[in-house]
């Protein structure tokens, strides 16, 4: 599976900092699965990873209120909002969240 992900998460994916991510659960983000691979692509940069954690949430609230922000590689919930923010614009549904490690 190809995620497509913003330069800033791609370098904190690469340097490792970022082990979490967060999407809609909408599309292709309802078939991903414990141990499936994926890989994440901005522009021509690739990583490989291997999903090892998923939780689904019915609201946004309910996400930040469980979410382990050292994961995802930011220093507070608030800039993680702010992120989230710029990617939609809202957060009507339920979201995932998916654990990874490189391979």
């Amino acid at each position: 599976m190809i995620i497509f992900i913003k330069k800033d998460a791609f370098f904190r994916i690469k340097s490792r900092n970022k082990t979490l991510e967060t999407r809609k659960y909408s599309g292709i983000f309802k078939k991903i699965k414990i141990d499936n691979n994926i890989t994440f692509v901005n522009n021509n940069n690739k990583i490989n990873a291997n999903i090892c954690n998923i939780n689904i949430f019915d609201n946004i609230n309910l996400l930040i209120s469980n979410l382990d922000i050292s994961k995802v590689g930011v220093a507070s919930t608030e800039f993680y909002l702010i992120l989230l923010q710029k990617c939609y614009s809202n957060f009507n549904g339920k979201l995932i969240t998916f654990e990874f490690k490189l391979i």
